[in-house]
């Protein structure tokens, strides 16, 4: 597990970014690193239930499987990316932060994201 540590470390090194995490399709947090954040626990919270109803609305819509989310809040961001098996990577950061470098950097760890999961 530590190449996930290592890899939501260097997410927190990214401008305005606070920190990410791993969750399991339970919603359980796998892993994680915040950095001015005051709660995993809360985030992965919020992640797993925002994602439980993106799953019915997919369901619903007959478009394909959701691949991604973004949450916007008025003191913070989270980008969402689904992973292999039913995890999740959120990544938290500020209003300001770069939403395109953020997904650049979701697509560029995840397959080593889900290879650590495994």
């Amino acid at each position: 597990m530590s190449d996930t540590a290592d890899i939501l470390e260097a997410f927190s090194r990214l401008d305005g970014v606070h920190g990410a995490v791993v969750l399991s399709r339970d919603g359980q947090v796998r892993a994680h690193h915040l950095v001015d954040f005051p709660d995993h626990q809360l985030l992965s919270e919020a992640v797993h239930r925002s994602l439980g109803i993106a799953d019915r609305l997919t369901g619903s819509l007959n478009q394909g499987t959701l691949t991604q989310q973004a949450l916007e809040f008025e003191d913070f961001q989270v980008i969402v990316e689904i992973l292999e098996g039913g995890h999740a990577l959120a990544v938290a950061a500020a209003p300001t932060a770069n939403l395109g470098r953020i997904r650049l950097e979701l697509r560029k760890n995840r397959k080593a994201v889900e290879s650590s999961l495994a």
